[in-house]
């Protein structure tokens, strides 16, 4: 069918197309763009169509056919499309309240900063100046992911409170996390991945708080108010003003604090949500010293102390213990020889500047050496004092009684006889046998 054209003023040229186009051709203005008159002119053509028993126009195209609005007459609502480029590509959608866009949302003039709709998944990406700041992906129905920053560039992320500018912040150049902070760790001092900072001695400061299902109140809480001021709350809180008890059975603090410079283990039992007069459980000082006012319970059943004494001058310090075997002998005036024994065990239990002494030798032979008869080799050497002991001696001769010291300054113990008279003589080599024997339980000073 042959082509109509009808004219009309102004710069705006409207073509009939009865061929393989039915609709509107609209030629270009000299600057490339509508007037208000133009726009008039459009209006006037597209009923100038009406009359000629076009019905309604459906598209507006320029004159190379590639860059144009299309629109489609649906039964309950109207279809708008926007195409450009050559070959013509459709870049938009309006189909009712529905707006469509082929890939990229962006702000005009900026080329770097827009809103991408992938065309492969379901996907959303925010792009900042030619950074991917935000991506958020359907996987699966039970897969999806919302990723910031997803290309790893050195972005923070923030998020904001009343008066909070970081209430939450994430580090771009290596994905720590501060609450309260926007450097992390704070001044570059530690090593924290989790960083929190408040105000000082005060309830907004970093306090954290865990609670579960069961109620409102904190199984576990941590209050570092300041410097010298530091508490771990179990089963216990602070209401800004007062400790008090999250459970009735009891509560327990650990604290660097109620004392300068202790660290303390403290408890009390009142009911839920009474205030708590803390008690002191175990407390350390810088000295190293560890207090505990109440009862001690060692269930392990061991107390270690060092292998070498550290002596204390204070007369209610236990500074030390120790338990071991020792080998007992028996000498003739300063001599065994040829001595022979059957049995010759010995132990000891040092307590403090006690030691308690056990020993048991039995001879198979006494030897040829003569002279007065003393047991050596005492685990430890006697304080500047004898120490009376009472021997146990078989085929051992004496007269009435026997009798022993641990003598002084040394490590050996002296037999001695003494008879009814109150007479006290050595006992020797001529009052033992080859199988005379002596046991003696005994304690001494150190």
């Amino acid at each position: 069918m042959a082509k109509r054209q009808n004219k009309f003023p102004g710069a705006l040229d409207t073509n009939l197309n009865w061929g393989s186009q039915e609709g509107l051709e609209v030629d270009r203005q000299p600057e490339d763009r509508f007037t208000s008159d133009a726009w008039d002119l459009m209006e006037s053509a597209i009923l100038a169509l009406e009359r000629q028993g076009m019905g309604y126009a459906h598209s507006i195209w320029d004159t190379n056919l590639d860059t144009g609005i299309d629109t489609e007459q649906a039964a309950n609502e109207d279809i708008i499309r926007f195409f450009t480029g050559a070959p013509k590509t459709e870049r938009a959608t309006i189909d009712g309240t529905v707006m469509s866009i082929a890939e990229d949302l962006a702000h005009l003039g900026d080329a770097n900063t827009y809103i991408r709709f992938p065309a492969a998944g379901d996907t959303i990406k925010v792009v900042v100046g030619g950074k991917d700041m935000i991506d958020i992906t359907e996987v699966g129905a039970n897969d999806n992911t919302f990723v910031i920053n997803e290309t790893a560039k050195d972005v923070n992320f923030r998020i904001e409170g009343i008066g909070a500018p970081n209430a939450l912040f994430v580090q771009g150049s290596d994905g720590k996390i501060g609450m309260g902070i926007a450097v992390i760790p704070k001044g570059g001092i530690g090593a924290a991945l989790l960083a929190l900072e408040g105000v000082q001695a005060s309830v907004n400061g970093p306090h954290v708080q865990f609670t579960t299902d069961e109620d409102d109140r904190p199984a576990l809480s941590f209050y570092p108010w300041q410097h010298d001021n530091v508490f771990l709350g179990i089963d216990c809180y602070f209401d800004s003003a007062n400790w008090k008890a999250s459970d009735a059975d009891s509560s327990f603090r650990i604290s660097k604090g109620d004392t300068a410079d202790t660290f303390k283990i403290e408890y009390d039992v009142v009911g839920v949500d009474a205030n708590i007069t803390w008690n002191d459980g175990i407390t350390l000082d810088v000295a190293g010293t560890v207090t505990i006012p109440h009862l001690l319970s060692v269930t392990g059943g061991q107390i270690k102390f060092p292998a070498g004494q550290v002596p204390s001058a204070d007369v209610n310090t236990l500074d030390d213990y120790e338990e071991g075997t020792w080998t007992p002998s028996l000498e003739f005036g300063g001599a065994s020889v040829a001595m022979a024994y059957t049995t010759q065990i010995g132990v000891y239990t040092k307590i403090g500047n006690m030691v308690f002494i056990q020993f048991y030798i039995f001879l198979s032979a006494k030897g040829t050496s003569a002279g007065a008869a003393t047991i050596t080799g005492l685990p430890f050497t006697c304080y500047a004092e004898h120490f009376p002991i009472t021997p146990f001696m078989s085929a051992v001769s004496f007269a009435d009684y026997p009798e022993g010291l641990v003598r002084s300054g040394s490590t050996a113990i002296d037999l001695y006889e003494v008879t009814n008279a109150g007479v006290l003589t050595v006992l020797d080599n001529t009052n033992f046998e080859n199988t005379s024997s002596v046991r003696i339980c005994a304690s001494y000073r150190i």
